[in-house]
């Protein structure tokens, strides 16, 4: 988006000019870092979609959630919530001060435990009547005509090198396809949908401070945000993980309460974020949807490794994690 249209957007919420800079950024979104008199805001343009009915699901539960520190939304000067111009969704938040999570110590991991406790704790007692995503275990309605089977089977050229990976994806998405009746009779709410480090600020004491981004918030299975988390903590490495598990494990009890089926199932949801990650990517790569961060297909080849990775460590420990995971029934 060209900077004469990012004002033309900002004049909707200031009479005078603003500064504009670019910072850190997701993978999603266009976000740009906002100056005006003297106070900070952070302009979010939608690239995913042009959906209104989304948005205001995302704020709704915004302004209704409890006991969990979330991004503040800024009014226009019409008390809209929301832009539409040129085809784009925009959207204006306080500034939040803190530095995206960087989990070094296990006490982190607990704290991290902790507050995915306490958010889904506060998003199970929200209801709301508008639509949002499809749930992660309707891959098929989230993403329709993905030909995942045409993408593995007949990669792009960019891609012939993961030929063996791309067998891998296949498989998993047919053992996933073939758990979803399963997957329905598990404990529903809303969830998040999206926990990572970058949806994530910490303070100086390396404690969470914020939880950012609620875009993909959504009714869904409760132990998918479990998964979502797990599944970080498995991207950082195998290293030390089972620390990690168990301290972020340690953290989320004090809070939630899994049952035994969730339990059994959570190495599955592992996969099925990662592998909602891989077909989210392959749906922007045929859209030619680029990031501002990395290449579209330098992004889609890591995350289909990184699927393949944690589908290797599911079949040599996913007995013990759901071993790890009964501390939380």
């Amino acid at each position: 988006m060209e900077l004469n249209q990012l004002k033309e957007i900002l004049a909707c919420y200031f009479l005078s000019d603003c500064q504009i800079h670019q910072g850190a950024s997701g993978m999603n979104n266009l976000t740009r870092f906002i100056k005006h008199e003297g106070k900070k805001y952070v302009l979010r343009v939608y690239q995913n979609h042009s959906d209104e009915n989304l948005v205001q699901v995302e704020q709704e539960i915004l302004k209704r959630i409890k006991g969990v520190p979330v991004p503040v939304l800024v009014p226009t000067m019409r008390g809209d919530y929301l832009v539409r111009m040129y085809d784009k969704i925009a959207v204006l938040f306080e500034y939040q001060e803190g530095v995206n999570l960087k989990l070094e110590r296990l006490d982190q991991y607990k704290n991290y435990g902790e507050m995915i406790g306490k958010l889904s704790q506060a998003l199970g007692e929200l209801e709301i009547d508008k639509d949002g995503y499809s749930p992660y275990y309707e891959l098929d309605e989230a993403y329709p005509n993905h030909q995942i089977y045409e993408f593995c089977q007949h990669p792009y050229e960019e891609f012939e090198s993961l030929h063996e990976e791309l067998k891998v994806v296949e498989s998993v998405y047919e053992d996933l396809m073939n758990l979803s009746e399963r997957f329905k009779t598990l404990p529903q709410q809303l969830i998040h949908g999206d926990i990572n480090s970058s949806n994530l600020l910490m303070d100086e004491a390396g404690m969470i401070s914020r939880i950012l981004d609620f875009e993909f918030v959504t009714k869904d299975l409760r132990a998918m945000e479990i998964a979502i988390c797990l599944s970080e903590i498995l991207s950082e490495g195998q290293d030390e993980v089972w620390p990690r598990l168990e301290a972020f494990i340690e953290g989320l009890k004090q809070s939630l309460q899994l049952t035994k089926e969730e339990t059994e199932v959570l190495p599955s949801l592992i996969l099925l974020r990662r592998l909602d990650v891989v077909m989210h990517f392959i749906v922007r790569y045929r859209r030619n949807i680029s990031s501002e961060i990395v290449g579209k297909g330098e992004f889609l080849s890591k995350q289909i490794v990184k699927l393949v990775e944690q589908s290797s460590w599911i079949e040599e420990n996913g007995n013990r994690l759901i071993e790890l995971l009964s501390n939380c029934e």
